[in-house]
């Protein structure tokens, strides 16, 4: 009888860890590629940049302004902006809303995902993932702890969480989320100490306040 507790007991202990999935692994089927056709103004010359994003609802996609909308005196214009959801299915998307001020940036695609849950509040201290695509590269986790919450800077509409976790080219737009998995910001940049291709610093995203007012 003692020795069948004890077997029970350890299996109970081991379920949850067996059968338990990790943030990034729970966020796949929420987190998106995102490829814009861009053209250069003046000779008409075509390229790609990637972004990330995340489903909020199963065809509508939050992600970052920028990725889409280019300051006029770089000369570039958007031609078109594709989708690459886990299962390597892409389809094209469509601009539903942009707020270029506060950097949030809504699409709609045929594409069909898992909505991901939004978190009340982000805590400072707490652990986050930020979960994107950097270099074109599929689901990309870093990890790190909410540094900073309520950040504002001189002239812009958004307010910002700080995150320690690695942010790179092409996370743009990718979520952060917290231990559960729930959204608590929007990467809108990374720094860097030694420029694009030196070594990463912070992670700086829209706050959930701010999605929340774009979102209305």
């Amino acid at each position: 009888m003692k020795k069948t507790l004890i077997t029970l007991l350890a299996m109970l202990l081991f379920v949850p860890v067996s059968c338990a999935k990790s943030v990034p692994d729970r966020m796949e089927a929420s987190t998106v590629l995102l490829h814009m056709k861009i053209s250069r103004i003046k000779d008409n010359k075509i390229g790609w940049g990637s972004c990330s994003g995340v489903y909020i609802k199963k065809n509508i996609i939050l992600s970052a302004a920028h990725c889409v909308a280019f300051p006029e005196e770089e000369g570039i214009a958007l031609k078109e902006i594709w989708i690459k959801n886990n299962d390597q299915q892409s389809e094209k998307a469509i601009v539903v809303k942009v707020d270029v001020a506060a950097d949030l940036l809504l699409l709609y695609t045929p594409l069909e995902g898992t909505p991901v849950k939004f978190a009340r509040r982000a805590v400072r201290g707490e652990e986050c993932w930020v979960i994107g695509n950097p270099l074109g590269l599929r689901d990309i986790v870093t990890k790190g702890i909410v540094s900073q919450i309520k950040v504002a800077f001189k002239g812009e509409k958004a307010t910002f969480i700080i995150v320690d976790a690695t942010a790179l080219p092409g996370n743009s737009g990718g979520v952060i989320a917290d231990s559960r998995g729930h959204l608590i910001g929007i990467l809108t940049r990374g720094t860097s100490l030694f420029g694009s291709f030196g070594a990463s610093g912070l992670g700086i995203g829209v706050d959930l306040r701010t999605i929340r007012e774009f979102l209305k």
